[in-house]
Formats: structure tokens, C-alpha cells, sequence
């Protein structure tokens, strides 16, 4: 095979699979918003008023979990960025 034909369907793959994980992470993103403001709006609220429960131990691992997951996330805005310039 020429290496013409061969880079074109290289780049022709990787740009789709470029574009299916942006995909698979707006869905992930999406996941875990709603993830954060279920908990915060309804879940949390219930247990303070209904048992007064002390939800600090989950809270911190909660945060804990969403400030990596930012981290991530902002990584990966990063390479997109570069990826598109």
C-alpha cells in the first residue's frame, strides 16, 4: 500500500476517534454535574432533615473526588485546545 492512501486513512480514523472521545467525555461531564447537583440539592438536604445525619466524612470524599475529576477535565480542555490550533 502507498503511504499517500495509508496517511489519509490514518488521519481520517483519528480524527474520528478524536471526536467520539469528546463525545464520550461531554456525556461523562454531563453525568457527573448531575451526579453533584442531586446530591447537593436533594440528597444532602433529606438526610440533614430527616435524621440529621452528619454527611462531613462523605462531603470531603465527594469534593475530594469532583476536585480530581477537575483536574482532569481541565487537562484534557488543555490538549483540546492545542489539539485544535
Amino acid at each position: 500500500m502507498r503511504a499517500a492512501p495509508l496517511l489519509s486513512r490514518v488521519r481520517h480514523f483519528g480524527s474520528r476517534m478524536y471526536e467520539r472521545a469528546r463525545h464520550v467525555t461531554a456525556s461523562v461531564d454531563k453525568v457527573v454535574e448531575a451526579g453533584v447537583d442531586i446530591y447537593g440539592n436533594v440528597i444532602r438536604p433529606l438526610l440533614h432533615q430527616v435524621g440529621n445525619y452528619d454527611t462531613r466524612g462523605v462531603d470531603h470524599a465527594l469534593v475530594d473526588g469532583y476536585n480530581r475529576y477537575d483536574q482532569v477535565r481541565t487537562g484534557l480542555e488543555k490538549f483540546d485546545r492545542v489539539l485544535q490550533r
